[in-house]
């Protein structure tokens, strides 16, 4: 039966899903209802291009997840591979915009991509835990209170604080540290069960010599990039370690304009940046920044992003996450700046996706008001953020952002000490409140996504997690027509076993479905859910101008090869909003 061009339709389609680069559906032929079968594009579609522009840390404070990012980088890929094929350009900048290559040794600044791996890191990345501790006494025993190697006690050395009274910063956070020290690498792979583990000595004193774990470049080559491709993505760690600089001028970090300048078409790697297709055809260069690809920035930091076009003052550069931004008579560039700047890379905005992973309050870790001590160590009888934990017990104030405020309050006290104060703690160290990097992935909605970087369980599943969101956005699915009624929208998959093949029911012989439930926000772990975008990513535009809506799947719960998804909605042809 045909209806007329008025009347209200439930559509008709069957076609073939290659999930990924927001999935278009013709329109001929509406009349029931459309489903779409989710496989891996392989062989009959073309490969998804995505550049990827990662700004890592390289303060000193960053060695260990460093490595770990290199670590976790295959499992982060492999989830890309396992929804769609992908054509990827990878390159690596950090986020520092104030030394000279002169003082960065050779490595990269000022927005240029990274071309040579770190093939050493400092003493200061040697193990060490925050601990309380102004004598070496009180590292003792460590290695079994730490790690349950009670057998044979290492030595852990004390690394003070200015004075008694700086141990411990007024929101809790520690400027003390034990640092590991050893004799054999073999002591050091079995206390910390890495074989990867050495013995750094650096000097002929055993004072010096420390457990560390290396860069993980002894097989890089001399200088690698600027720009990988699918051929030579597994260069990926010798790029991203880009090793640790403690010069005075590295002292603020600077990652949204570091990853601005590397962009510019006009900036450091104009080479890459301006390279044509026919350029790079006949090997002259190596594309960055396609017309055609997705754009995705991942921001790795425990420090926040202090980018300013003038110069800071030394004395503040521990503070500078503090400062106002322009539009409050600060020296900070606005956040919402390079929200616009990013987004204008492409000339369909939902084509850039922003990652983050830095500092935050951990959930689950409540505030704890600390006595402030006197230079001697005595109390003073001021006690910090105790108003804040009032609020908390009140329900005026969440943990995590009573935890927030304290840290601001802690690292803007007048005592030069505490202006080292850091939110959070993990195995691999501590980081300040990456407010401004949260507030960049805030504002770039489903386009964005924010990792603690403290996070005990490791910078695995926050890649993992950006990976999922990578799929979400680039698989996003348009709809062929505007919704005229949000009521009849039926939303439903096939259920599949594990090897991919539909589930069956046995009695009618046709296979089980499940109706997913249209939520408005996605609750982590909530199965079976989806979202409707009343106009959806610039790819759903139609030829008149107007964006249709679609759907998009949680991050959490993305559809799997071998699904059918089937949808159903009234409709009409006609229809433009």
């Amino acid at each position: 039966m045909r209806l007329s061009n008025q009347a209200a339709v439930v559509g008709v389609l069957a076609a073939t899903f290659l999930f990924g680069a927001c999935n278009d559906i013709p329109i001929s032929g509406l009349e029931k209802s459309f489903s779409i079968h989710v496989r891996k594009t392989v062989g009959n579609g073309d490969a998804i291009p995505i550049d990827f522009l990662w700004v890592v840390d390289d303060s000193s404070s960053m060695c260990e997840e460093q490595v770990a990012l290199t670590d976790n980088f295959q499992q982060f890929s492999k989830i890309l591979a396992e929804n769609f094929d992908i054509d990827p350009r990878v390159a690596v900048v950090t986020p520092d915009m104030h030394c000279t290559m002169q003082e960065s040794l050779g490595k990269a600044t000022k927005g240029q991509f990274s071309t040579q791996a770190a093939t050493g890191f400092p003493p200061a990345c040697q193990a060490r835990q925050p601990v309380p501790c102004t004598t070496n006494e009180q590292c003792a025993n460590l290695d079994c209170t730490l790690f349950g190697t009670c057998d044979a006690e290492g030595t852990w050395t004390c690394r003070k604080a200015q004075n008694a009274s700086c141990v411990e910063n007024p929101n809790g956070t520690l400027n003390s540290t034990c640092r590991r020290s050893c004799t054999t690498d073999d002591e050091c792979q079995q206390l910390f069960d890495d074989p990867r583990y050495i013995c750094q000595k650096l000097s002929g004193s055993p004072a010096d010599w420390g457990c560390l774990l290396p860069p993980p470049t002894s097989n890089c080559p001399a200088s690698v990039g600027p720009v990988l491709d699918l051929s030579t993505i597994d260069q990926f760690a010798c790029l991203a370690t880009v090793g640790v600089n403690q010069a005075q001028c590295f002292k603020y970090e600077q990652g949204m304009r570091g990853a601005l300048t590397a962009l510019d078409a006009n900036g450091p790697n104009k080479a890459n940046i301006a390279c044509t297709k026919q350029q790079e055809k006949d090997g002259e260069c190596k594309r960055f920044l396609r017309d055609e690809a997705y754009l995705v920035i991942i921001f790795v930091s425990d420090e926040d992003d202090c980018s300013a076009d003038v110069e800071l003052p030394e004395d503040k550069h521990d503070q500078c996450g503090l400062l106002d931004d322009q539009t409050s008579g600060g020296p900070l560039i606005p956040v919402n700046h390079f929200v616009n700047r990013f987004k204008s890379l492409k000339s369909d905005p939902g084509r850039v996706i922003v990652a983050a992973i830095s500092g935050d309050a951990l959930p689950g870790e409540p505030l704890e008001p600390k006595e402030l001590l006197d230079e001697m160590g005595n109390p003073t009888g001021e006690t910090y953020c105790s108003d804040l934990l009032d609020q908390v017990n009140a329900g005026t104030l969440t943990e995590v952002e009573a935890s927030r405020e304290c840290f601001l309050r802690s690292k803007d006290n007048p005592f030069v000490c505490f202006h080292t104060t850091t939110i959070c703690t993990s195995s691999s160290g501590q980081a300040d409140w990456g407010r401004r990097y949260q507030q960049l992935a805030e504002r770039f909605g489903d386009n964005g996504v924010f990792e603690n970087i403290c996070s005990a369980a490791g910078l695995g599943p926050a890649l993992e997690r950006i990976a999922a969101r990578i799929v979400q956005v680039v698989g996003e699915l348009c709809l062929p027509k505007g919704v005229e009624d949000v009521e009849t929208l039926v939303v439903q998959k096939t259920q599949i076993n594990s090897a991919g093949q539909p589930i069956v029911d046995p009695v009618s012989g046709q296979p089980v479905l499940v109706t997913l439930q249209r939520v408005e926000t996605f609750t982590p772990g909530a199965k079976n859910t989806y979202r409707l975008k009343e106009a959806g990513a610039q790819a759903c535009q139609d030829g008149s101008g107007f964006i249709r809506p679609s759907i998009i799947f949680p991050d959490d719960d993305l559809p799997r090869a071998g699904e059918e998804i089937i949808i159903s909605y009234k409709a009409n042809p006609e229809l433009k909003k």
